[in-house]
């Protein structure tokens, strides 16, 4: 039976719980054995019950802030008694600790996962890498990533040019979020919204990373255009609240829907004519992927990495031009709508985004990676 354990900072919805879902659902996990380790925040992980659910036990570690020491040896108290065949590590800076930790107790095969291109106003993260990153290289045995920028950033030229990265691409159920005409119209019911409103989407956390203030802005400035348009935000997070205030301030609280953590947003994409996300750094974004399986017309910030756009109208912009700009961009894509949204799933399967050829890829990927390390 195939041991496997994924570290990682939490599985709290998207991002990369989501990811780690995702391939674990739809993998085909009879001859396997699989564990999660994730820091405790205080609460029990919206994801942990559908993990439960699989069978697959969810293992609570101190946080680091909270005792660096008492963490680390709770994380190797979790690899000794696992006795696993693959540690997959997706805890970007801290990885080289973990495999090494990993690497002492006898585990053949050590991943680790780049899940971001960038790390803007993080320079203790940077440093850490930056210094770990020789060590990194060394016991890693697998180079992993979301995408080639999210793999050079985090291992170099070198590994990605050689050919040794492994890109997982950040893929999802086509067939669970592929676009439902009539979802869509009980929905905008639902919420008060007739036929002819503009709902722009947004999934994220109120962090400054996603970069709310800016998104309010571009609707500012969109609603003077199409003053029939509503935002919906869903996340939760640090910054919520002091979004929520500016939204008053504005004027826009009857314009702006905060939605809050939601378990449905498969269903709720439906009901979105835009999805814009204007975020300060991502990797290869999981809502990035989604959004344009459901064939809606996208528009990204371009410090995304550019091997988010699947479907040929999906538009990048800067982030130096103003939201008047964002705004005016919105607008024509409203107009136009180059994507048809039912298509969208011939581009999704041609660019390697469909979680069950991607999730079998995988385990062929473990399963031969043990065989060539372990001897029997």
């Amino acid at each position: 039976m195939l041991r496997v354990l994924h570290i990682a900072p939490g599985i709290d919805g998207g991002g990369v719980g989501g990811v780690i879902f995702n391939y674990l659902h739809h993998m085909d996990r009879s001859d396997m054995y699989i564990e999660l380790c994730v820091r405790d925040y205080g609460h029990r992980h919206l994801l942990h019950d559908r993990f439960d659910e699989m069978g697959i036990p969810v293992r609570y570690v101190t946080q680091r802030k909270t005792s660096l020491k008492k963490h680390f040896m709770e994380v190797t108290t979790i690899l000794k008694k696992g006795r696993f065949d693959v540690v997959h590590c997706h805890d970007q800076n801290w990885s080289f600790a973990y495999l090494k930790m990993a690497e002492k107790v006898g585990v053949p095969v050590r991943i680790a996962h780049s899940h971001l291109t960038q790390q803007p106003n993080s320079k203790c993260k940077i440093m850490i890498l930056n210094c770990f990153r020789p060590v990194l290289k060394k016991t890693a045995t697998g180079y992993f990533a979301c995408g080639t920028d999210a793999g050079r950033y985090m291992w170099g030229d070198k590994i990605v040019d050689r050919g040794q990265l492994y890109v997982m691409n950040n893929a999802v159920d086509v067939k669970r979020y592929a676009y439902d005409a009539q979802k869509a119209k009980q929905l905008k019911e639902q919420f008060g919204f007739t036929p002819e409103r503009t709902v722009i989407g947004h999934i994220g956390r109120f962090s400054r990373q996603k970069n709310h203030a800016f998104l309010l802005r571009i609707f500012q400035s969109y609603l003077s255009r199409d003053s029939n348009a509503t935002l919906v935000l869903i996340g939760t997070g640090e910054l919520e609240e002091k979004i929520k205030q500016r939204v008053q301030e504005w004027g826009l609280t009857d314009r702006v829907l905060f939605l809050g953590q939601r378990n449905d947003v498969a269903d709720l994409y439906n009901m979105f004519d835009l999805f814009v996300l204007p975020s300060l750094y991502e990797g290869l974004p999981v809502v990035g992927v989604e959004s344009q399986v459901n064939g809606l017309p996208c528009l990204f910030s371009d410090t995304i990495s550019s091997e988010v756009c699947i479907l040929p109208g999906t538009v990048m912009m800067s982030l130096k031009c103003p939201a008047e700009k964002w705004a005016e961009q919105l607008q024509n894509m409203r107009a136009q709508n180059t994507n048809t949204r039912k298509d969208s799933l011939f581009y999704v399967d041609q660019k390697g985004f469909n979680i069950k050829r991607e999730a079998k890829r995988l385990k062929q990927y473990y399963e031969q990676e043990v065989g060539k390390r372990v001897k029997v």
